[in-house]
């Protein structure tokens, strides 16, 4: 679908600002990422529905959506998570280029990682995944760019993983909402309340249902859940011809580093440095936070694990070759590396879709849109209390930072089971 601008406060399909008909139902959407767009073109599509999306640029992605590399795993230790990816896998293969089915590498550096592959392996055809053990030399034939011939054990492939484009699926989610008479609207969010929220600008927006999916700043206005954005480090390289062919991405999970190809250029990350918190008052209007000095070592060390040809097309300095190449892409974390969604307690009309991750973004956007909707399957009434917004109620606020903060270095909940 064409991409077109977002539509503005002078010309609508209805006025936010009104009272809501009484044969209508208004749902006031903050946050127009991959979720929050998501759920916006689910729920427009119904016909007594009114679906305001509002962020402060809607086509612009501030949030984490905009920086979100697209690498999508489809196994996680936690089976919410698969079941989640699964489903998100599903629906991002329906939208013309929103999800390129390149597989995903795991490589072993040492007999112990790749025994924990090989469990690994094993766990994931026991959910129904397609997984394959691969010796050294397999290994290396499939992503040559990002794999040496020394230091490895072997590695595991999982054919169906792939990358998902977040920022064109998001932007495609909005022409559906906006095709189905949704508003979308530019603008600051600054309070909610109990059916309405205020605008940076003092207007007033009203509405039956009000769901953050805010991301990094969802404390900002709803202070006691615990969601911590975290600060982390990725680089790419100058854009190149492109390669022929697919190269599958690759996760170095001993040494929290990943790889992937990009089409025009190459990307990496890694999570192998302490989290660094970043408080909500460090937050800008952007999911880009400063660059960490302690980043560069981190990704020096990470490079070391690529062939030197690759390796060399990095830089790991900003200052050399801009922000555009080397940039902090802050995300959230929750203490048990799960997503929050559902409604919150002692707020009625008032839900949450947040740290939710790509991989995760279409699933939960649909599980949120069949509770709104009264909707709920009842085999899918599970992962809902899985993910319940209110599970941390009462618990010790450090107790909580602290277990949010450890599940940076183990983000694919390796140390869940």
């Amino acid at each position: 679908m064409t991409s077109s601008p977002a539509t503005n406060a002078t010309a609508v399909p209805f006025d936010p600002t009104s009272a809501i008909a009484p044969d209508r139902k208004r749902t006031l959407i903050i946050g127009a990422g991959i979720v929050g767009s998501s759920l916006a073109a689910i729920l427009s599509a119904s016909p007594n529905q009114q679906v305001v999306l509002v962020d402060r640029s809607v086509r612009g992605l501030p949030g984490s959506t905009g920086h979100a590399p697209g690498y999508v795993g489809q196994y996680n230790e936690l089976p919410v998570l698969t079941e989640l990816a699964r489903r998100s896998v599903t629906k991002y293969r329906s939208i013309k280029d929103g999800f390129d089915v390149v597989g995903g590498l795991e490589v072993a550096s040492s007999p112990a990682g790749l025994e924990g592959l090989k469990n690994r392996a094993g766990k994931a055809r026991d959910a129904g995944l397609q997984a394959e053990v691969l010796s050294k030399t397999a290994l290396v034939e499939k992503a040559p760019i990002f794999i040496k011939r020394t230091g490895i054990e072997g590695g595991l492939f999982f054919a169906n993983d792939g990358t998902a484009n977040a920022q064109h699926i998001a932007r495609y989610q909005q022409d559906i909402a906006r095709s189905q008479r949704a508003l979308l609207l530019d603008a600051d969010v600054v309070s909610i309340g109990s059916n309405s929220v205020r605008l940076s600008d003092e207007r007033e927006l009203v509405a039956d249902k009000i769901v953050l999916c805010t991301g990094i700043w969802t404390r900002t206005l709803l202070q006691q859940l615990p969601i911590l954005p975290v600060a982390h480090p990725y680089i790419y390289t100058a854009e190149r011809a492109q390669r022929p062919g697919k190269t599958p991405f690759v996760r170095y999970p001993e040494h929290h580093v990943y790889v992937r190809d990009h089409g025009v250029k190459d990307g990496l990350g890694s999570y192998a440095h302490d989290p660094i918190h970043v408080a909500s008052s460090a937050l800008t209007s952007s999911a880009y936070g400063s660059w960490e000095s302690s980043f560069e070592s981190v990704l020096s060390t990470a490079l070391q694990l690529l062939p030197e040809e690759t390796a060399t097309e990095f830089s790991v300095n900003p200052n050399q070759v801009g922000k555009e190449r080397a940039f902090n892409g802050l995300f959230s974390v929750t203490p048990d590396g799960k997503p929050l969604l559902g409604r919150v307690r002692g707020q009625e009309t008032v839900y949450v879709a947040s740290a939710i991750w790509v991989t995760h973004a279409a699933g939960c956007a649909q599980l949120l849109a069949d509770v709104l909707l009264d909707q709920l399957k009842e085999d899918d009434k599970w992962m809902v209390e899985e993910l319940d917004v209110n599970r941390f109620d009462g618990q010790e606020w450090s107790q909580l930072e602290e277990k949010a903060l450890s599940t940076y270095n183990d983000i694919y909940n390796k140390g869940s089971h």
